[in-house]
């Protein structure tokens, strides 16, 4: 009895094995032509169906990467929409969700914060008179004074240019603002 019980389970698992393709299809369909029953079983398994996902993303890195890349670029107007909409529903939560990453995290912050000081002053060009020096100065106190931020019109990091830390390329813009433009240069229509 034991004996044949485990025959049967070897064959099953071996021909689970040469048929993945097929069981999952059928599976697909089957949760498509019962979306009730299926939303049904997730709500009530909600904790099992994450740690799933999660195994079958830890299993499946190298290839999620790729895909996710893809689909960043095919979509990347959309997303960015997107994220901005999701970011701005819920904003109090991605400020804390960042500021517990930064807590968890002061070693990264640091060298991050150290990497854009680098790139500061390595965008600084030695010609900058000292009278531009003070201009440069004078905007970050008017930032200060209006609670807004200093933005690089051209960005130090750049993807296609890199911009020069001087005031020309300076200009004030709300943190919110200069969140969502990121590492981007406005283009004039």
């Amino acid at each position: 009895m034991a004996e044949a019980k485990a025959k049967r389970a070897a064959y099953m698992r071996a021909w689970r094995a040469a048929n993945r393709d097929r069981i999952r299809a059928s599976g697909r369909a089957w949760a498509a032509a019962h979306p009730e029953q299926t939303m049904r079983w997730y709500r009530a398994n909600i904790a099992l169906a994450a740690e799933r996902n999660k195994a079958w993303v830890r299993a499946n890195k190298p290839h999620r990467t790729k895909y996710e890349a893809a689909r960043h670029e095919k979509n990347a107007e959309h997303k960015s929409t997107a994220d901005k909409v999701r970011y701005h529903a819920d904003r109090a939560k991605h400020i804390a969700v960042a500021r517990a990453w930064q807590k968890a995290h002061p070693s990264e912050c640091v060298a991050l914060q150290g990497k854009r000081r680098a790139r500061k002053l390595r965008a600084t060009p030695n010609w900058l008179t000292l009278d531009q020096e003070a201009e440069i100065r004078a905007w970050y106190a008017r930032a200060l004074a209006a609670n807004k931020t200093v933005d690089h019109i051209v960005p130090l990091q750049g993807k296609i240019v890199c911009g020069l830390h001087v005031p020309r390329n300076l200009q004030l813009l709300t943190f919110s603002e200069n969140a969502s433009k990121g590492n981007r240069m406005a283009l004039a229509a």
